[in-house]
C-alpha cells in the first residue's frame, strides 16, 4: 500500500519503546528533538548514551516517496476489496478450491489472493501451477522449494519439532497478486484462466491467457515524485540535515502514518525487517531467549529473530494461513518462551484476543 521500494514503521503507544527504537535507530546525541511522532525528551533520558546506534533510519527521499501515498490508502483499499470479494466469491464455487474466510472482526486490503487446492496430488499442484505460467498468470506456491515464506527454507533457524499441519497447508496454498492498475474485466480473466488451469489438469478444455504484469505496483504520485526530486537538487537526504522536526520530510511522515494508524508515537526505519529486529530489542529481547512466532511467515521475521540473538520458537499455522492459538498454549508450556512476535501473512488476521488471553495468562 506504500511504495517506496524499501520502509518500514515502528508504531507503539508505549513511550519507553518508542524512544529506545528511535536511539536504536540512529537518534544520536540530542536528535529526538527532530522527531515530532516521538516520547518527550525526558522519556530518552540518557539512551543516547546507553544504546547502540544501529543507522536504520529511513531515508528522506523515501518519505517523500510516501507522504503523498497515505492520503489515497482508504480509496484503493475500496477498489482493493471491491475485487477480492468478487473474486473470492467466484473461486469458491470451484469444487477444487477453497478461500478461507477473513476475520470478521478486521477490515482486510485485497492487494493479493490466497486459495488453499483440494482433493488434488502434489503433481497436480505442480500441473496447475505451469499452466497458470504459460497462460501469463504466474501463482505462488507457499510450499515451493524456493519460497521464502517457508519453513523450511529457515535452514539459519530451523524448526526443532516437526510442523506437519503447516507444512500440508503450505503444500496446497496458492498466491496469487491482484494489482491495482489493473481493469475489473482483467481479473474477471484471472478467474477465467485458474478454472480453466485447474480443468487443464483434469481434462483439457478452454485457453484464456492474460497478457498484463500481474507484478506491477503501484505508481507513486505526482506529488512524491516532485517532492524527492526536489530532495535530490538540494541534496538534503539524511534525516536530521534540517534545522527543526517540522522540516525534516521523514518526521511528517511519521506523524500522518501514526495519526493515519491511531498510534501515539512513530519511528520511520530502512525496512520493515529493521522494524521487528529493534522491536524485539525494545522489548527487552536477549541472546538466547525464545521467542514464540508464526511457522508461516516471512523469513524477514525469524532472521529478525535470529539477528537478535534469540530462538524463534514455531507455531504451527491453520489452513486459513494464520497462528493456531491451540498450538500456541502448547508451545507457551514446553518453550518456557516469554515473548511473542506474531506476523499477518498477506492480511490473514489471527483472533488476536485469544492470542493475547493466551499469552496474558502465561505471562508472555
Amino acid at each position: 500500500m506504500l511504495n517506496s521500494g524499501e520502509g518500514g514503521f515502528f508504531l507503539t503507544d508505549d513511550g519507553p519503546m518508542a524512544a529506545k527504537v528511535a536511539v536504536y535507530a540512529g537518534a544520536y546525541e540530542g536528535l529526538s528533538e527532530k522527531h515530532i511522532a516521538v516520547p518527550p525528551k525526558e522519556v530518552f533520558g540518557d539512551l543516547p548514551t546507553q544504546l547502540p546506534n544501529y543507522s536504520l533510519r529511513m531515508s528522506a527521499l523515501a518519505a517523500a516517496v510516501v507522504r503523498p501515498q497515505i492520503p489515497t490508502i482508504e480509496e484503493r483499499v475500496e477498489k482493493y476489496n471491491a475485487r477480492y470479494y468478487m473474486i473470492e466469491q467466484r473461486l469458491n464455487k470451484h469444487p477444487l478450491i477453497e478461500v478461507p474466510p477473513q476475520n470478521p472482526k478486521v477490515r482486510i486490503c485485497g492487494d493479493s489472493i490466497q486459495f488453499n487446492l483440494q482433493r488434488v496430488t502434489d503433481e497436480q499442484v505442480q500441473k496447475f501451477l505451469a499452466e497458470c505460467k504459460s497462460r501469463g498468470l504466474p501463482c505462488e506456491l507457499f510450499g515451493a522449494a524456493t519460497n521464502a515464506r517457508n519453513f523450511v527454507n529457515w535452514k539459519f533457524s530451523p524448526a526443532e519439532e516437526s510442523l506437519p499441519r503447516t507444512a500440508q497447508m503450505l503444500s496446497r496454498a496458492v498466491d496469487i497478486r491482484l494489482p491495482l492498475t489493473w481493469e475489473d474485466s482483467d481479473f474477471l480473466t484471472l478467474c477465467q484462466v485458474v478454472e480453466e488451469s485447474l480443468a487443464s489438469v483434469m481434462a483439457c478444455v478452454k485457453r484464456a491467457v492474460i497478457t498484463k504484469d500481474i507484478k506491477a505496483p503501484d505508481a507513486v504520485p505526482e506529488a512524491g515524485i516532485q517532492e524527492a526530486t526536489q530532495l535530490m537538487r538540494l541534496g538534503k537526504l539524511y534525516r536530521y540535515n534540517v534545522k527543526s522536526a517540522g522540516e525534516s520530510v521523514v518526521s511528517l511522515c511519521e506523524v500522518e502514518v501514526a495519526q493515519y494508524t491511531g498510534f501515539k508515537y512513530c519511528v520511520a526505519l530502512n525496512s520493515c525487517g529493521s522494524a521487528l529486529y529493534l522491536m524485539l530489542l525494545a522489548a527487552g529481547v536477549k541472546p538466547g531467549d525464545s521467542v514464540l512466532s508464526n511457522a508461516f511467515t516471512f523469513a524477514a521475521v525469524p532472521s529478525a529473530i535470529h539477528h537478535a540473538g534469540a530462538k524463534p520458537v514455531y507455531v504451527e499455522s491453520t489452513t486459513g494461513y494464520t497462528m493456531d492459538v491451540s498450538d500456541l498454549k502448547r508451545k507457551i508450556a514446553s518453550s518456557g518462551a516469554k515473548f511473542c512476535m506474531i506476523s499477518h501473512m498477506r492480511g490473514k488476521i489471527a483472533d488476536m484476543d485469544e492470542v493475547k488471553k493466551a499469552c496474558d495468562a502465561a505471562g508472555v
